[in-house]
């Protein structure tokens, strides 16, 4: 029996799918932030137009392996992968409570400017 390796695993679907949506939040800070390019977006690009990227197929958002979970650099990957899932519903919860924000940051400027002003004239 013959056993060919392939980079097509489960593992490196994970990897793709993630390094895909973090190469999208990056170019969307650049275009709405207005800040330069982050120095891994080229090196992003790079590698999902490589061979071996492109032989990977999409993820199918299949459970963790446990016994890949143990290891620490895959753990990071998909506590990552996990961390971007929710980055959506993180900013849509921040949207809805902006405006008590607002008031929290003009109320401790407020005391920002008193307490400077007070340390001033003393």
């Amino acid at each position: 029996m013959r056993r060919y390796q392939s980079v097509d695993l489960p593992e490196n679907r994970l990897l793709k799918a993630f390094v895909i949506r973090l190469a999208e939040l990056l170019e969307l800070r650049q275009d709405f932030l207005g800040e330069e390019e982050d120095e891994l977006l080229p090196k992003i690009h790079s590698w999902l137009q490589s061979d071996e990227a492109q032989s990977i197929d999409r993820w199918d958002n299949v459970p963790p392996n446990n016994t890949l979970l143990s290891h620490r650099n895959y753990r990071r990957v998909w506590d990552s992968w996990r961390w971007l899932q929710s980055l959506d519903n993180d900013i849509t919860r921040d949207f809805t409570q902006f405006d008590k924000r607002e008031k929290i940051v003009l109320l401790w400027n407020e005391y920002g400017r008193k307490y400077l002003r007070e340390n001033i004239f003393c």
